[in-house]
């Protein structure tokens, strides 16, 4: 989640497009908040997911269910010369990993990110990968070079896709400062813009509609850039919040393990009743209608294991927990 306003004199970037096409309007998935689950993808065939052990190295799996009912997985590069460790490989990524959606011709598409702190040889760079799982091969959708120059270090964060645009949050430099790219891609067109002034404050990205981009701003503020420029305070709490999430005319947020709802449109505050202590939300990327919720947690023999539980907004309760 981050800035906009004077990033033209601090960056040179480049974009190689490699195949752009109008086949994105038919992707399956758009998310427009920018904390949101992307390690799985459904599609009408199965799920796509992606594993890491050591959260390096990425593998892409196929999951679905026979026609006996039962439910089976397997590497979605079946080559048996294949190493799954090349660039080559339809099934191995690396740092920075997260699945993006898929289009009508039942095709994946991938969105890798190379920091500089993780890839000295190829930081800054954005990979997008569009996969068809039945040939097994892999090309290079989209590619895209950000260089700070003397800025720092680039670490890409939180994104978000939203009418076929790309949100990216970029945080650079020593004092980990904000930068926002966008990228369309249908056309190919990049802009990178700081919208916020940050002094000195944390900047986190919430979501991006119709009418605007908002954020939080250090601990309790949330402001929005209208499309004409402007920047305005929408809302500004007496106590500190996080992990934010737009849905429609409503804000979402945890303020002490619980949940708030703020309507934009009567300025009225609410807690939501019967949640769990929460620890983090974001919108969830296979149903954009509801809030996924990590709820508790233990830790036996050395690994955490959380709780999930879904909240309908429309419905206005959880609606499942497991």
């Amino acid at each position: 989640m981050k800035k906009w306003l004077y990033a033209a004199a601090i960056l040179i970037m480049g974009l190689m497009m490699a195949g752009c096409s109008p086949d994105w309007q038919e992707t399956g998935v758009d998310y427009n908040n920018f904390r949101s689950m992307l390690e799985k993808c459904e599609t009408k065939k199965g799920t796509y997911s992606l594993y890491s052990q050591d959260l390096e190295k990425y593998m892409l799996y196929y999951r679905y269910i026979d026609k006996e009912g039962y439910i089976r997985s397997h590497l979605i590069c079946q080559q048996e010369s294949c190493w799954h460790m090349t660039r080559e490989c339809p099934a191995f990524y690396k740092h920075g990993s997260s699945l993006m959606g898929y289009d009508w011709k039942n095709r994946i598409y991938l969105l890798e990110k190379r920091d500089t702190t993780h890839d000295a040889a190829e930081g800054g760079t954005l990979y997008i990968w569009r996969i068809d799982p039945e040939k097994q091969v892999k090309e290079l959708y989209l590619e895209y070079f950000l260089d700070m120059n003397s800025e720092g270090h680039v670490r890409w964060q939180e994104e978000c896709l939203y009418n076929g645009v790309l949100y990216l949050q970029v945080g650079y430099g020593k004092e980990n400062q904000s930068l926002l790219v966008t990228i369309d891609l249908q056309n190919g067109e990049c802009q990178k813009s700081v919208p916020w002034e940050e002094k000195g404050q944390k900047i986190d990205l919430i979501g991006v509609d119709d009418e605007a981009l908002y954020w939080q701003q250090g601990d309790n503020a949330i402001y929005r850039q209208l499309k004409d420029g402007r920047v305005e305070l929408v809302y500004e709490s007496d106590d500190r919040m996080s992990y934010g999430v737009l849905m429609a005319d409503q804000l979402f947020y945890i303020q002490k393990e619980q949940v708030f709802r703020y309507e934009m449109a009567t300025g009225e505050v609410e807690v939501i009743p019967d949640t769990p202590k929460i620890q983090m939300m974001g919108q969830y990327v296979e149903d954009p209608s509801k809030i996924v919720m990590t709820v508790g947690r233990k830790v036996e023999n050395g690994t955490v294991y959380s709780g999930v539980a879904y909240y309908d907004p429309q419905l206005g309760q959880l609606i499942e927990e497991e």
